[in-house]
């Protein structure tokens, strides 16, 4: 693929750049495991409909949202691109002994919601449907993708208290850059799935960069982030804590990008900063 894709891209720049969203678009299947299957089985499912919005030109699916318990603190999890809601099953257990409501996304095009294109934007309008169906919540944890989401959408008034970003990305363009490195994807034709994107949602790419993040001086913040991630590099983790006013970085050494969501030191720190009064 990697020297096929550079010939097409420079015959066919049209044809590549819708090739290159439909494959940077598409959410690979989920791989539950038993005990997380268990727990989308004890779960109440709320099926989330989009209304018209700023994100979306048109009515949709927009994913669901699972429900364990009824405690009046609201914990939101969020997962990444490819993920699913009961991802975050084993932290579970110690968020309902403490008595939280806990709450976990199945994004669109995500877990068992129904399958089709997605981006950043239509996870940034799945928490905004979630704000209004439950109101606000006392803390969320997002990962990669699901924690830009949440960067991004508190920046814009996002009813939260404290939240919790593992693996993120400071800057939006580290997931497209990524792909196109991945692929050997030339610039300009990621630049133009990158446009396609923004004008899909009304929306521009710079708007919605991560240096905006001094608006949300009102969320304390916990980053984490790993030395040895593949995917987002430490130094994005790095910055987004630096330029989140009074945000606190911790540092993991071996986790890479996706075993920090199961490491139980990782998700013990979580719990503990969501849990602070």
């Amino acid at each position: 693929m990697r020297r096929v894709v550079p010939w097409l891209s420079g015959h066919y720049p049209d044809y590549m750049s819708r090739w290159a969203l439909r494959q940077f678009t598409t959410p690979p299947k989920p791989q539950e495991t038993a005990t997380q299957r268990q727990w989308r089985a004890k779960a109440e499912v709320i099926p989330l409909w989009h209304e018209q919005s700023r994100w979306l030109n048109t009515p949709q699916r927009g994913g669901q949202l699972l429900r364990w318990g009824q405690g009046e603190r609201k914990i939101l999890l969020v997962h990444g691109w490819g993920g699913w809601a009961t991802q975050f099953a084993a932290w579970l257990p110690p968020l309902l002994a403490s008595g939280c409501q806990v709450l976990a996304l199945d994004m669109p095009g995500h877990g068992e919601a129904p399958k089709r294109q997605v981006t950043l934007f239509d996870f940034m309008a799945a928490l905004r449907l979630v704000e209004r169906l439950i109101g606000p919540v006392d803390a969320a944890s997002g990962h990669s993708l699901g924690a830009s989401a949440l960067t991004l959408t508190a920046a814009e008034g996002w009813s939260a208290g404290r939240l919790v970003m593992l693996a993120a990305a400071e800057n939006i363009e580290t997931a497209p850059r990524q792909f196109a490195r991945m692929v050997a994807l030339p610039d300009n034709i990621r630049l133009n799935m990158q446009e396609a994107m923004a004008q899909r949602h009304g929306v521009s790419w710079q708007e919605l960069d991560g240096r905006l993040i001094a608006h949300n001086a009102r969320y304390p913040a916990l980053v984490i982030h790993d030395r040895q991630d593949k995917e987002i590099p430490y130094e994005q983790g790095v910055q987004l804590a630096a330029r989140w006013p009074g945000a606190q970085l911790v540092t993991t050494e071996g986790l890479g990008h996706r075993r920090i969501l199961q490491d139980k030191g990782v998700m013990q720190q979580a719990i503990d900063f969501m849990l602070l009064d």
